[in-house]
């Protein structure tokens, strides 16, 4: 199989994608328009619904995306350039990533602090890869593409979780030193009444489906491809200083990024109920939960 990608995009008349190609290679890699709406006169027809049962959708009536060997689908109000999106290829081939996406620019919005920019290493090894820009391994993508219709109204949220219980949390990466702009708020930004109804929906996919969402550097790499464990002695404080440009804008998530790291979910069931019990990750027992979900109860 050729070493080429291809980006197939989900967008709207506002997409930035046009920036995407300025100065690319013809060679570098392929584009791919999957619109939610009409756009201009060299889009394909549109095909309505939501991001992620739209890809849905896309990949299964049209076969051509199996010729690559990866695939991004990321979001369209992603600000990024030809050469950031060659080299994300590049780097996803280098560390044979099964799973992987860009970090996210220190202008960009943002929901989670893992998909921000670490400035301690060029890549991270993780446990999860956010549904805003992934980037899937052919056989991956083969792997998880039935998943894609199993999220709440097509919105994608809860199958980045899914994705990593399914992969035992091994080959999913973030490009530090490839950084993406997110220009767009976020949905619990925009129209928080809405942003909580996804997310009861995402709660009840993780809990019909037994995953433990995980949000955790698993180890990190500098530029020369030194590699550095999470569970070695140095490393949180090397990752929190990766991070200092985010905490003097929010104190807060310290010690966000402080319980990622160092405390794991334990699935306890009760019922209906998908209980997340939080305790240390080397299992001395501490308390930090519990923070509950309610699994398929009526007008939750």
């Amino acid at each position: 199989m050729a070493e080429r990608g291809l980006v197939i995009l989900r967008c709207g008349r506002g997409s930035l994608h046009p920036a995407w190609r300025e100065g690319a290679a013809a060679a570098d890699w392929d584009l791919q328009l999957c619109p939610y709406e009409a756009g201009d006169s060299d889009w394909p027809p549109a095909r309505p619904g939501q991001k992620w049962d739209g890809l849905h959708a896309h990949l299964l009536a049209d076969q051509r995306w199996r010729a690559y060997d990866y695939i991004w689908l990321p979001d369209d109000d992603l600000a990024t350039d030809a050469a950031t999106i060659a080299a994300l290829f590049a780097q996803c081939r280098r560390f044979g990533a099964a799973l992987a996406a860009p970090a996210l620019s220190e202008d960009s919005h943002w929901s989670l602090a893992i998909t921000l920019r670490n400035h301690a290493f060029a890549a991270r090894a993780v446990s999860y890869v956010e549904v805003m820009a992934p980037c899937f391994r052919r056989d991956v993508l083969e792997q998880l593409l039935p998943t894609f219709g199993l999220s709440f109204e097509g919105s994608g949220w809860g199958l980045d979780h899914l994705w990593g219980h399914r992969l035992d949390r091994r080959g999913l990466y973030i490009f530090d030193d490839l950084a993406v702009q997110h220009t767009r708020a976020t949905l619990m930004q925009r129209d928080p009444a809405q942003g909580r109804r996804l997310s009861r929906g995402l709660w009840r996919l993780l809990a019909r489906h037994g995953v433990r969402p995980l949000v955790r550097t698993l180890r990190g790499y500098d530029a020369q491809g030194e590699l550095q464990e999470a569970d070695e002695g140095p490393f949180l404080l090397r990752y929190l200083q990766g991070y200092d440009w985010l905490i003097a804008r929010h104190p807060w998530v310290l010690r966000r990024l402080v319980d990622e790291q160092t405390i794991r979910p334990h699935i306890v069931r009760h019922g209906r109920r998908l209980l997340f019990d939080l305790r240390d990750w080397r299992g001395a027992g501490r308390a930090g939960g519990p923070l509950a979900a309610r699994s398929g109860a009526r007008g939750e």
